[in-house]
């Protein structure tokens, strides 16, 4: 549903299940755009340099967005903030923010803030991932950035690369599907632009279909080698109940 984007992340069997239940369908528009072919998972030791950006069975807590409701009537205009709410008058679209994550985004020394917007339409079908989803950077007031994205959920903000900017890695996923899947990709918004960096493919599955299958979560890691960068996601698997 629509207002599980608001809600806060707390622990991580119900955080995961939090994020499949926000999915979404929406088009993709970075489809094209420098993703990377995501690597085999295999053990990834601080021995051989690898560094953890976020295990997903211990996800961080994000911050309480501040001025909630001002930021979505700037960013959205007159909203709902679910669908029971809806009525035959006023506002009819659903909007929720989630993330709120600080950093320096789209250029040096800036500070701003991280959003994901998710909006839909008081008579869109329930049973349907009709969600839009926009990446949304903010510095004081102003908007520096709003691209539509298929993410919903931001996890963690990190300058991986040590080039004076913050990276953003984000979740997406599907209501529709039975197994609950989960996938990531890590994304770059430097001079203004939405460049993936990499995509990380599946990464969770929370949900066992009619029993049977697998759950499973992952740590998202990377390391330095030489002049560039190299992600995995250390994937780990355990029977469904």
């Amino acid at each position: 549903m629509l207002e599980c984007a608001a809600m806060r992340i707390y622990f991580a069997a119900a955080w995961l299940m939090m994020v499949a239940a926000c999915a979404s369908a929406a088009p993709n528009p970075l489809a094209q755009g420098g993703a990377a072919t995501p690597a085999a998972s295999a053990p990834a030791s601080a021995a051989d340099g690898w560094k953890e950006l976020v295990d997903l069975d211990h996800p961080p807590t994000l911050p309480t967005i501040a001025e909630h409701d001002k930021i979505l009537d700037k960013l959205v205009g007159p909203h709902r903030h679910d669908r029971k709410e809806c009525t035959a008058d006023g506002p009819k679209t659903v909007a929720t923010l989630q993330g709120g994550l600080a950093g320096t985004f789209t250029a040096p020394g800036a500070k701003q803030l991280a959003y994901i917007v998710t909006t839909v339409g008081c008579q869109d079908p329930v049973d349907r991932d009709t969600d839009k989803h926009r990446l949304v950077i903010m510095e004081g007031d102003k908007v520096v950035l709003d691209k539509e994205i298929t993410e919903h959920t931001l996890v963690a903000v990190s300058d991986l690369d040590a080039d004076g900017d913050n990276e953003l890695l984000a979740l997406s996923g599907k209501n529709a599907d039975a197994t609950g899947t989960i996938s990531a990709r890590l994304l770059d918004t430097e001079g203004g632009e939405l460049q993936v960096l990499f995509d990380f493919g599946e990464v969770a599955r929370t949900r066992c279909a009619g029993g049977k299958g697998t759950l499973q979560s992952a740590r998202i890691v990377y390391r330095i080698q030489g002049t560039s960068m190299e992600y995995r996601a250390q994937k780990r698997e355990k029977p469904c109940p």
